[in-house]
C-alpha cells in the first residue's frame, strides 16, 4: 500500500516524456481510482481506516494521496480534516512520537 505512493510520484516524472502517453496515464489513474474505491469499501480497508494506530495514519496519507492523484480533491480535503482530531490529536505527541504505533505500516 504505502509503495503505491512512489507510483505516483513516478507517474509525475513521466509526464511530458514522449514514451509516456496520455493514454498510460488514463490507465494508471484508473487503476488507482479502483484501488482507491477498494480500500474505503473493503473489510481489509475498513479495518486500517477505523486502526488508532500507525496503520490508520497510514490509511489517510494513502487515501489522501490517491485521491489528489485520481482528481478527488473534496475526498482529500475531508481525510485530512478528519485526520486532526482522528489522527494526530491522539496519536502524535508533541515531541513527534506516534504513541499507538504498532507493527509495520
Amino acid at each position: 500500500g504505502v509503495a503505491l505512493l512512489q507510483v505516483i510520484d513516478a507517474v509525475g516524472m513521466l509526464h511530458g516524456s514522449r514514451h509516456w502517453a496520455e493514454a498510460d496515464r488514463a490507465g494508471v489513474e484508473a487503476w488507482f481510482r479502483d484501488y482507491l474505491n477498494w480500500l474505503r469499501t473493503s473489510k481489509n480497508g475498513k479495518d486500517e481506516a477505523a486502526a488508532a494506530n500507525n496503520h490508520g495514519t497510514w490509511y489517510d496519507a494513502q487515501v489522501a494521496a490517491f485521491s489528489l492523484f485520481v482528481g478527488d480533491a473534496a475526498l482529500a480535503k475531508q481525510v485530512v480534516e478528519e485526520a486532526k482530531a482522528k489522527r494526530i490529536t491522539r496519536q502524535i505527541e508533541p515531541d513527534g512520537r506516534q504513541v499507538l504505533t504498532g507493527g509495520c505500516a
